[in-house]
């Protein structure tokens, strides 16, 4: 009986280890979550509440230049004790479908409801409030890995008032595969999901970041207690 049959299956699962190695190598280490300068990107929007879920489409915009600066949510749709559903009571917006907007800029950061036309305050910046910087996550710590909407991703935890949470890709080079972020507090998660194929990383202008003419913040109720 030829000794190569064994030998050769040997050498098989030897170039197999090497191969993993070779792209565990090339990977690097896992890649700290950090938001370029620009991004606009569709996302999905999925929500727990208790034993409701909710998963509706959405969009975000993102700048930290010179001249702009600002953080955009928009989703299309809410679940009752959520973040959006917050302000939305305090205006009494019922809907549970209506459109939310969370307007994160200089000033302070505001909720808008276009379909009724109404907005809130969630908190001036005097407050703290307003677009994050950059690098908000500098001090997020890697939590393994864990599958994540599918991708096998590295999870990373920032604790604030609630616990933030950002997966990016295992194999990720570069902003653009991230897969998303979200926030986990008890009885609640939200998470936003990046649609990877469609990132833009051109320059954000301004008038995204501009609440609506109707909107008058300066007599604006207050969004609640989040």
């Amino acid at each position: 009986q030829s000794t190569w049959g064994p030998l050769t299956s040997m050498f098989k699962a030897v170039a197999i280890v090497l191969a993993a190695l070779a792209v565990a190598a090339l990977a690097g280490p896992p890649l700290h979550p950090e938001f370029p300068p620009t991004f606009s990107v569709p996302v999905t929007y999925l929500e727990t509440v208790g034993t409701q879920n909710v998963t509706k489409k959405g969009f975000m915009v993102y700048s930290d230049t010179s001249s702009v600066q600002g953080w955009l949510w928009i989703a299309d749709g809410f679940l009752p004790g959520s973040f959006c559903a917050k302000g939305a009571a305090a205006l009494g917006v019922n809907s549970s479908d209506a459109m939310c907007n969370t307007f994160m800029i200089p000033t302070g950061t505001f909720q808008v409801y276009p379909e009724s036309k109404q907005c809130c305050t969630v908190c001036p910046a005097e407050d703290g409030c307003g677009p994050l910087q950059r690098n908000w996550f500098a001090n997020g710590t890697l939590d393994g890995d864990q599958e994540a909407f599918g991708v096998l991703s590295s999870r990373w935890i920032l604790q604030g008032n609630e616990l933030n949470v950002f997966w990016m890709d295992v194999t990720a080079r570069s902003f653009a595969d991230a897969i998303g972020f979200g926030v986990e507090a008890p009885g609640v998660f939200a998470a936003f999901v990046f649609d990877r194929k469609h990132f833009s990383f051109h320059p954000v202008p301004a008038d995204w970041f501009e609440i609506p003419g109707w909107c008058d913040l300066a007599s604006a109720p207050s969004c609640g207690a989040f």
